[in-house]
């Protein structure tokens, strides 16, 4: 059985790093060699609207 992890966890949080500096590489590969984008961003981590942030549902609830 698996535990349940926050987004205050550091491996969440790596991981998250990692893989939204691979995505920036990988759009600006995709600019440089066909002057396009991919239609999706990446949020900042701080966003209060984030619906999956636990703290925030319990200060609207």
């Amino acid at each position: 059985m698996s535990g349940k992890r926050g987004a205050q966890d550091a491996s969440i949080s790596a991981a998250f790093l990692a893989v939204a500096d691979a995505f920036e590489e990988y759009e600006d590969s995709l600019y440089e060699a066909y002057e396009e984008f991919l239609p999706l961003t990446i949020t900042d981590e701080d966003d209060d609207d984030d619906p999956y942030d636990e703290e925030h549902e319990s200060k609207s609830d």
